[in-house]
């Protein structure tokens, strides 16, 4: 008989704890992110280069590199685009970053823009820029590593 409500009671004390620990719901839970790059040997000597090109008269350009944030290391592989300030349309781009980590985007007529480039696995950036006239523009992106597993 003790043997029995003993068993009865830690069978209720089971499905007391479990009731008290319900299930997360994977599609509301939030996902879990890595902001710290794996190290690469690959990468590590392997300083981004930027692209030379010559502006036309009356246009300007846009050339830089995208590395990993807090290191000189490139970032093959990823692009920018350059947008109208209002971000309604397209002006330049796509490009591709190419191997060496840099990017050229060229023929643009003078005027405030948004330079947006990107990664894979790492978190976009987007800055604020001036075109002028018959000149290349450089800038130096620094793209934050950024990986989220779960929904």
């Amino acid at each position: 008989m003790k043997g029995a409500l003993a068993a009865t009671a830690l069978m209720l004390a089971v499905l007391v704890g479990c009731a008290r620990h319900p299930t997360p719901d994977l599609m509301t839970a939030q996902p879990d992110c890595d902001t710290i790059p794996p190290r690469s040997e690959r990468l590590r000597f392997a300083p981004a280069r930027i692209p030379h090109v010559d502006a036309k008269s009356g246009l300007g350009a846009v050339v830089g590199s995208v590395t990993e944030f807090g290191q000189s290391a490139r970032l093959p592989y990823g692009d920018a685009i350059l947008m109208r300030s209002s971000g309604d349309a397209i002006v330049a781009g796509p490009v591709r970053v190419d191997s060496l980590g840099g990017f050229a985007l060229v023929d643009v007529s003078p005027g405030a823009y948004v330079l947006r480039v990107r990664s894979f696995l790492h978190q976009a950036e987007a800055r604020q820029l001036v075109v002028k006239g018959g000149a290349v523009d450089t800038v130096v992106v620094a793209l934050r590593y950024r990986v989220c597993h779960g929904y």
